[in-house]
């Protein structure tokens, strides 16, 4: 196989050929020789990745951050709804942190809901037009 790919590197790079093709448009040429050099390439073995540790629920799981992906939990994130009708529920599960380092403060209502900024920010990146 390396003896068939190197002839056609040679051809491709210093030949009569590869001098004719330079004087035309040669991009479907060298995607040709590209192809057949690839297909003389053995591939290698699939090696199917290590099985990775994924953290067990809890009974406070609310999904994950779709800022960090990780997982959030009742007592670091909060689960923000909303619905239109006719068009259902969307519902995203930040972090508090990560949405306090994205933004200015202040963040949250006296109650530890999101204030009108936060609800703003995080209805703007789920894709609802909000009118200013």
């Amino acid at each position: 196989m390396e003896a068939a790919k190197s002839l056609v590197h040679r051809v491709r790079t210093s030949s009569e050929l590869a001098d004719l093709w330079a004087e035309e448009d040669n991009a479907e040429w060298l995607e040709v020789l590209g192809d057949l050099i690839l297909r003389l390439t053995p591939s290698e073995p699939y090696i199917a990745p290590e099985p990775q540790n994924i953290p067990e629920v809890t009974d406070d799981f609310l999904g994950y951050c779709y800022m960090c992906h990780e997982m959030v939990i009742e007592r670091d994130g909060f689960n923000f709804d909303y619905a239109e009708e006719g068009l259902g529920t969307i519902s995203v599960h930040p972090h508090r942190h990560c949405i306090e380092k994205q933004m200015p403060a202040p963040h949250w209502n006296s109650d530890g809901s999101p204030n009108e900024q936060t609800k703003k920010k995080l209805l703007r990146d789920i894709g609802v037009e909000i009118a200013e």
